[in-house]
């Protein structure tokens, strides 16, 4: 069951429902329900990977990996884990594990580094001719990126 928090009612019935569970000495499951970012913000997404990679000559997994993750959005992608030693590891997040606010801020962030970095434009999601025609663009390129 998915409750509201904000929601007195959903609220009161998810105490309820807890309560029910603990009293029952039940085995659960406790998560967050996220917006999820759209299948149209991740096409964006990695569209833009591929025109940087088309524009820098690095590959798409490249960009996505080592200048977007470590460079770009490590704020973003970082995530810092106390493993049983007590040691911290980095890692970083995947691209399908951000919701929607999150890959708004990662692409914002994505067009202005680029902009002020290497002079590129990058068309807004919202521009849907020039979007096209960078589509068009980079599937003649094909196996180059």
């Amino acid at each position: 069951m998915i409750y509201d928090l904000s929601s007195k009612i959903d609220l009161a019935e998810a105490i309820e429902r807890l309560d029910f569970l603990i009293k029952n000495e039940r085995i659960v499951e406790l998560k967050e329900v996220r917006a999820i970012r759209s299948n149209q913000q991740n096409r964006y997404l990695h569209l833009i990977f591929k025109m940087i990679a088309a524009e820098t000559g690095y590959d798409a997994e490249t960009v996505k990996q080592d200048i977007v993750k470590r460079i770009v959005c490590k704020e973003i992608f970082l995530k810092k884990v106390t493993g049983k030693s007590g040691k911290t590891i980095e890692s970083y997040r995947s691209t399908s594990e951000l919701d929607s606010k999150e890959m708004t801020d990662v692409i914002e962030r994505i067009r202005d580094y680029f902009s002020v970095n290497l002079d590129m434009y990058i068309p807004a999601p919202n521009e849907s001719q020039k979007l096209l025609y960078l589509e068009r663009r980079l599937s003649q390129l094909g196996n180059y990126l």
